[in-house]
């Protein structure tokens, strides 16, 4: 998900290349601010393609919680 802070930063990285001395044209930083917030964008639905290990309800099946039983002598 790309949101408002994540745009902020990209925007930052920008304009502080810009002002250190890279010549880059205006139209130059609106493609990679393009081209950073697709890649963002899909590494953002690749993490939520990949699936979970372990599944939860793979260990949570498997795990059972013991009982503490006091044993009288």
């Amino acid at each position: 998900m790309i949101n408002r802070e994540l745009i902020r930063q990209k925007v930052v990285q920008l304009m502080y290349a810009r002002y250190t001395g890279e010549n880059k044209t205006l139209s130059g930083l609106e493609k990679e601010l393009e081209r950073s917030l697709d890649n963002a964008y899909e590494l953002y639905l690749s993490l939520l393609s990949r699936p979970q290990w372990p599944a939860p309800s793979v260990w949570a099946s498997s795990v059972r919680p013991t009982v503490w039983s006091p044993t009288v002598s």
